[in-house]
Formats: C-alpha cells, sequence, structure tokens
C-alpha cells in the first residue's frame, strides 16, 4: 500500500514538503520490506529510524506554529503526540511479535491513513502561515 505524493500533500512551507515527502519515502520502504518478508531486525531498524524521524518533523512543525502564533497549535500538537503513542504501541508489538500478516497489515493501514488524512487535511492549513 505505497504512498504516492501528490499536489494535495503539499503544504506550500518548504521544509514541511521536503520533510513529508522523506517521510513518505521512509514509509514506502518500510511498507516495500514488510512485503519482502524482511527478518524482524531489518524491520526494527526501520521503524525506529521512522520513530526519530517523526518526532523530529513534528518538532519542526511545531516550532513553526509556535513562531507564527498558529491558534490551532495546542490542538495540532495533541494530534502529534496521540500519533506517537500509538506509534511507540505498534512498534512495542513488533518488538513482541514479530511481523504477522495482521500486524503488518494494521500498521500499513493505520500509518498511510493517518499520514493521508493528517497533511491534506491539518498539515495544510499551516499554508496559511506563509
Amino acid at each position: 500500500m505505497a504512498i504516492s505524493w501528490n499536489k494535495n500533500l503539499e503544504t506550500g512551507i518548504q521544509i514541511v514538503d521536503s520533510q513529508h515527502k522523506s517521510l513518505v519515502d521512509k514509509l514506502n520502504e518500510f511498507f516495500e520490506a514488510c512485503i519482502q518478508k524482511k527478518g524482524k531486525e531489518e524491520l526494527m531498524d526501520m521503524i525506529k529510524f521512522l520513530e526519530s524521524y517523526v518526532v523530529f518533523h513534528f518538532k519542526t512543525e511545531e516550532d513553526i506554529m509556535q513562531r507564527n502564533k498558529f491558534p490551532g497549535y495546542l490542538k495540532h500538537k495533541a494530534m502529534h503526540d496521540d500519533f506517537i503513542k500509538e506509534f511507540l504501541k505498534i512498534k512495542d508489538r513488533f518488538e513482541k511479535e514479530g511481523t504477522t500478516i495482521e500486524l503488518v497489515n494494521n500498521t500499513t493501514k493505520f500509518l498511510t491513513n493517518w499520514l493521508i488524512e493528517h497533511i491534506s487535511k491539518v498539515d495544510k492549513q499551516l499554508g496559511n502561515l506563509k
């Protein structure tokens, strides 16, 4: 379930769009590794990278929102915090269960749906800060 980058995912803020594209690329690499049934160690390395990149990216967005006194900052940050909590649960399941078909399918759906929904509807509002 690869994510295709398109104009609907652009916020118009270069650094945010660049990081989103990188995140999409890394998620697609993760999805492909799952399809190819790569080993648990390789997938855990990818999950750990995604975790650190997501935290880094959310910090970038949150800094932009704070600098520009974005009115929806607290709600937006809460969404980021909730995502990180869910992602940590996924990471924990991968560590404990390995790459079960159910976990891979649920993870793929969750990450794809959340990312597309969040960027296209929530992050898009950041474009108004330009």
